[in-house]
């Protein structure tokens, strides 16, 4: 995380895999504080694909992200709370 908002501010474009990496590892924690913080990782990543002009590919990222866990109620709720969708 050291340098990343210097990163962020020159090409926010290439901070998305990070983001999507530190996601992933709270998702693998399978708990609700876990999700949550994940949730603030993606909106973090959401307002670097905005930034980047990448916004269609962060919807369809999260609809993917939905999809592939659409058994974990808790983390659905999360993303719904975040109003990620």
């Amino acid at each position: 995380m050291c340098g990343l908002k210097d990163v962020l501010q020159v090409e926010p474009a290439t901070v998305l895999p990070l983001y999507h990496v530190y996601a992933m590892a709270e998702i693998a924690q399978k708990s609700r504080l876990n999700y949550k913080q994940a949730v603030r990782i993606w909106k973090s990543m959401r307002s670097a694909a905005k930034r980047a002009g990448k916004a269609a590919y962060f919807e369809t990222y999260m609809q993917t992200i939905r999809a592939e866990y659409k058994r974990l109620r808790a983390l659905q709720e999360e993303i719904e709370k975040g109003n990620l969708v």
